[in-house]
């Protein structure tokens, strides 16, 4: 109750000092109690030890007698009556020696004071030996903070009638059920806002096992009530499908024993008989009794199984589709280097099933090492987010040990919370043959289909990139023109096909007179073109360079062929030519002017050659268009 009621509480009214309590005391006894004086012919003034008793006690105890009279108080009652007193070091009102309690509850119940009636019906049924004994707790507010206190009721003996009332300040109390009251307010809005069930479950030291606490959101995902699982826990793990209920079992165990987090997934059926998928996480504790606790949840994964169920469904389909193509599938996880290669990505490379295992490294170990980098740059593109997918051409061995060319696709199709890649998906399709059209192709666009030379347009192109290396470099490079005496005389004699096999004989000891980096072309007909890089940059250098190489070639090409006869029975029989050759030579510098020029150049030089009688060579510097030798 407040202070506007009982006395406070003690008697008082009003919410402030200046109306708590009522009628004066009288002076303290000899151990601060203040008592009813001998004249009365009541045993209170005799009972010093009594006195002495209630006056040691810190709870505020006022005695008496069957009337409701207060006859005695003790220490803790005088000096919580000062504390609420109207004037500063006077006590309250009605609170002292001689007062009548009863009357002052019965006023304070007219009044309206809350409880005071209950404390008036509690007091009369107390001294009237109608109840064994009487509480009530009320508050008693001072201007500055809120309290409680608890009244406590008991009757005397029997030779001595009356009830002493103790008042406890219980606000300590309170203010810790009103913090925990409020705690639990906070941590049922915060279960009832979760997701699923909150819990706290129990293995006792003895091994049994008991729900401690379950959220009301139990009901929802089991249709099981909380009352019920704290009562028996089996109430939830019957609810458990049978096919479940073994590796559910074990990963309790599991967590109990090594004190490991525990996380499950199952299937419950709830009471309605639905089937649901259910996710289980919880930290387990030991506890000093040798009892293990879990802190955990429980959520509803049904929708998230039906969905990954219907993508898994999803990936085989296109995953068959894909297969049925041609295309090998692979789906590789970044952060655990797991990999699954399909049957058919297997089998591309003459593998069966067995053979690969899951690590990425069954794939990046059989990539020609040339390829490896240009592969890792296009992945490394695509994770960084700056291209749409890989797409990626490269060489990757077989099992019989030769290269298949393969064209890699993929695409990222995961990451995690913190954009992290997580998930890459892709395909590699067997482009072996397409390649070697394209190489077919491309022998056919830029070489001579008899000698294998390079053509006249290939040609073109390396003599740019000469005459452009000179400017950059002050270094020189020859252009040389040949042109096979005598030609006409072979073909006319012995056939074209004769003479076809002494072009790609000229190609072969041409070839073996330059090096790798130089070019052997064939121009047309029975002329040939050779491109010297890298010369010495000085004119008279270089033109010793090329004057000795063009010595080499014209000695190699003087040397008597032995050519078969393809329309001989007797493939023994040979044909012996001999041919001389002219050659052209032109010196390009930093100044030798454009492909067409040079060529010019050589070809004049090449037809000098020929006016001095054959089998010479004729040089001249391209910077100059000289027409002399």
């Amino acid at each position: 109750m407040t202070r506007s009621g009982l006395v406070g509480g003690l008697a008082g009214s009003g919410a402030s000092k200046s109306a708590s309590c009522t009628a004066g005391l009288p002076p303290r006894g000899p151990a601060g109690v203040a008592a009813a004086s001998a004249e009365d012919g009541a045993p209170w003034a005799d009972q010093a030890g009594l006195r002495a008793v209630v006056d040691a006690v810190s709870e505020a105890i006022a005695v008496i007698d069957e009337h409701g009279v207060i006859r005695l108080v003790n220490r803790a009652w005088l000096e919580f009556s000062i504390a609420n007193g109207t004037e500063p070091g006077q006590p309250a009102q009605r609170t002292g020696i001689g007062t009548n309690y009863l009357e002052v509850c019965a006023r304070a119940a007219a009044l309206g004071s809350e409880g005071a009636q209950a404390v008036l019906e509690g007091l009369d049924a107390v001294l009237n030996s109608r109840s064994p004994s009487f509480s009530h707790s009320y508050a008693c507010d001072t201007p500055d903070q809120r309290r409680w206190f608890s009244l406590r009721v008991t009757p005397l003996n029997s030779r001595c009638r009356g009830a002493v009332m103790a008042h406890i300040d219980v606000t300590d109390v309170k203010r810790a059920e009103e913090e925990a009251r409020a705690v639990q307010a906070r941590l049922e809005a915060l279960t009832a806002a979760a997701p699923g069930v909150i819990y706290e479950f129990q293995r006792t030291a003895v091994g049994n096992w008991c729900f401690l606490y379950v959220s009301e959101g139990i009901n929802e995902l089991f249709e099981v009530t909380a009352e019920a699982v704290l009562a028996d826990h089996a109430a939830l793990s019957e609810c458990i499908v049978a096919e479940d209920r073994a590796s559910y079992r074990g990963a309790v165990e599991h967590s109990a024993r090594e004190l490991t987090p525990w996380t499950h997934e199952h299937r419950i059926r709830t009471g309605s008989g639905k089937l649901k998928w259910v996710r289980g996480q919880a930290v387990p504790k030991r506890r000093a009794d040798g009892s293990v606790l879990w802190h955990g949840i429980l959520v509803d994964i049904t929708r998230l199984k039906h969905t990954e169920q219907a993508l898994l469904e999803s990936e085989q389909r296109w995953m068959f589709a894909l297969e049925g193509a041609g295309d090998g599938v692979w789906d590789w996880n970044l952060q655990t280097g797991q990999t699954h290669f399909s049957r058919r990505w297997k089998s591309m490379l003459g593998y069966d099933d067995a053979d690969i295992g899951n690590e990425s490294t069954e794939w990046s170990s059989r990539v020609h090492p040339d390829d490896m980098q240009p592969v890792m740059d296009a992945l490394q593109a695509h994770l960084e987010g700056r291209t749409a997918s890989v797409v990626v051409e490269f060489r990757i061995r077989r099992k019989s040990g030769d290269w298949c060319w393969t064209q890699g696709r993929g695409m990222l199709v995961s990451r995690d919370a913190a954009g992290q890649p997580l998930r890459l998906v892709g395909t590699n399709t067997d482009i072996t043959e397409r390649k070697a059209m394209e190489e077919r192709l491309h022998q056919l666009a830029f070489h001579d289909t008899l000698t294998q030379l390079p053509n006249r347009r290939l040609l073109l192109d390396h003599l740019a990139l000469a005459i452009a290396s000179c400017r950059r470099t002050g270094r020189r490079a020859a252009l040389m023109f040949l042109d096979l005496d005598n030609f006409k005389a072979l073909n006319d004699k012995a056939g074209h096909a004769v003479g076809d096999l002494l072009l790609v004989e000229v190609a072969r000891r041409l070839k073996c007179c330059v090096r790798e980096t130089d070019t052997v072309a064939r121009f047309g007909g029975d002329e040939f073109v050779v491109l010297i890089g890298e010369l010495d940059g000085s004119m008279p250098d270089a033109a010793d360079q090329a004057g000795a190489i063009a010595r080499k070639m014209a000695l190699a090409l003087a040397v008597p062929y032995l050519l078969a006869a393809p329309c001989a029975v007797d493939t023994d029989v040979r044909i012996e030519h001999r041919c001389t050759v002219s050659i052209g030579v032109a010196l390009l510098g930093t100044g030798a002017g454009t492909v067409d020029s040079a060529l010019g150049v050589a070809d004049r030089a090449m037809y000098q050659a020929k006016q001095s009688g054959r089998n010479s060579i004729c040089l001249v510097e391209a910077v100059t268009d000289a027409e002399g030798c």
